[in-house]
C-alpha cells in the first residue's frame, strides 16, 4: 500500500510493513539527505557542502539584522587590514620595491589579499553569527547612553570607528613608505 510522500509532492513511497502488522514511515533514499550534509563526490561534493553551509550561515546572519552586519563588519576589517599589510609588507621583503611607488603593484597586494581571504569567509560567518548577539547588546548600550532614537545611529558610530581604524593602519603603513620613498 503507497503512502504519501511527505515533501508534499505527488509522488508516493511504497510502505512498509512492520512484524506487528502497523505501517512504518518510509525509510529516506540516500539522495534525500540535504545539500550541507552531502559527502559523495570528492572535491566537488565538499565544496558543493561548503557552499551550502556558507549559505545557511549568510540566511542566519541575514535574521540577526544591524547586529550580524555590523560583526560582519569588524571580521572583515580585521581580516582584510591584517591580509592587506602582510601581503603589502611581504611584497616589499620579496622584491625590494617599494609597492607605493607604483600602482601596478598595489594592484597585484590587492589580488594577493583578496585571494588568501576568501578561503577565510566560512569562519568570518561564523565568527559574525556568534558575534553578532554581543554586538546588538552594545549598540542597545550606545542607543541609551547618548540618547539616540535608533540603533542606526549606534550601528553609524560603530561602523565609522572600525572603518577609521582600519583607513587608519592602513594609511599609516602607506604613509610610511611613502615618506621613505
Amino acid at each position: 500500500m503507497p503512502v504519501p510522500d511527505s515533501s508534499g509532492s505527488d509522488a508516493s513511497t511504497p510502505a512498509i510493513h512492520e512484524p506487528d502488522g502497523q505501517v512504518a514511515s518510509p525509510r529516506p533514499a540516500a539522495t534525500d539527505a540535504p545539500p550541507s550534509t552531502y559527502t559523495g563526490g570528492g572535491l566537488w561534493g565538499w565544496l558543493r557542502a561548503q557552499q551550502q553551509r556558507t549559505a545557511d550561515l549568510r540566511k542566519r546572519l541575514a535574521s540577526l539584522g544591524l547586529a550580524a552586519a555590523l560583526s560582519y563588519g569588524i571580521f572583515d576589517a580585521m581580516t582584510y587590514t591584517i591580509a592587506f599589510s602582510l601581503a603589502f609588507l611581504g611584497y616589499e621583503a620579496r622584491t625590494g620595491l617599494n609597492p607605493t611607488q607604483n600602482v601596478a603593484d598595489i594592484v597585484k597586494i590587492c589580488i594577493l589579499m583578496w585571494a588568501g581571504n576568501n578561503v577565510t569567509r566560512p569562519f568570518r560567518l561564523a565568527g559574525a553569527a556568534a558575534l553578532a548577539p554581543f554586538m546588538d547588546r552594545l549598540m542597545e548600550r550606545l542607543q541609551g547612553r547618548l540618547g539616540l532614537k535608533s540603533k542606526a545611529g549606534a550601528f553609524a558610530i560603530l561602523v565609522t570607528l572600525i572603518a577609521g581604524l582600519a583607513f587608519s593602519i592602513q594609511g599609516g603603513l602607506f604613509l610610511s613608505r611613502w615618506v621613505r620613498g
